[in-house]
């Protein structure tokens, strides 16, 4: 098992705390920050000694930073944990590296044409596949999520990598998508959660809840 934590970052406000969090329970691990078309760079000499970082002008989110580490490096590692700046980890997540995907914590899913709208054409344009099913579905707070490499292999494969949002309401589309998609495919986020249900309160991470575009 290899691990690499995927991290989109934008103008690195909590990064810091971020990396160092992951560091203080995951020695050993690997840590690829991509940056999300900050102005501001200068966090990028604050963690050159605990992560690498892409500059690369992300403007794609979560998605964005997941599709480029699986072009880069997906041959390397066994699994990538995707989570957010904006948070720190409070526990170890190696136990969650196993051959199904776990959320950090699942929602129930409501499809909304207005938010949906954007993320729906790009899913049917690439993958095929209708949003919102006419079943019940999860969604995935973050998107955040631990997966083996097999199963970003069969979303690539889908063609997910080409549905990548655009601006906040599409990112925060995706995660009803990933939920939606990750069923799809067989894989039962409700059943395998980090945190379980999301509540608002956290358990095994600490949230910093920010305004950004």
């Amino acid at each position: 098992m290899k691990v690499l934590f995927v991290i989109p970052c934008k103008e690195g406000n909590y990064i810091v705390d971020c990396v160092s969090a992951i560091r203080k329970l995951h020695d050993d691990c690997d840590i690829l920050v991509v940056d999300s078309a900050s102005e501001d760079k200068s966090y990028f000499q604050a963690i050159q000694d605990k992560a690498e970082v892409l500059d690369i002008n992300n403007v794609h989110y979560m998605d964005g930073a997941i599709w480029t580490a699986y072009k880069y490096k997906k041959e390397q590692y066994t699994h990538f944990a995707c989570i957010q700046d904006s948070v720190e980890l409070l526990v170890n997540i190696y136990e969650y590296c196993t051959d199904t995907v776990y959320a950090m914590s699942w929602f129930p899913g409501e499809p909304c044409p207005d938010r949906d709208k954007g993320t729906t054409a790009k899913l049917k344009t690439h993958t095929g596949l209708t949003f919102p099913p006419p079943y019940g579905f999860a969604g995935i707070f973050g998107p955040m999520m631990i997966a083996p490499m097999e199963a970003f292999d069969k979303c690539f494969a889908l063609g997910m990598s080409k549905v990548l949002p655009d601006n906040k309401i599409e990112n925060n589309s995706m995660e009803r998508i990933w939920g939606y998609v990750w069923g799809v495919l067989g894989y039962d986020i409700m059943a395998n959660t980090v945190e379980g249900r999301f509540t608002g309160h956290h358990t095994k991470i600490k949230k910093t809840y920010c305004e950004r575009l």
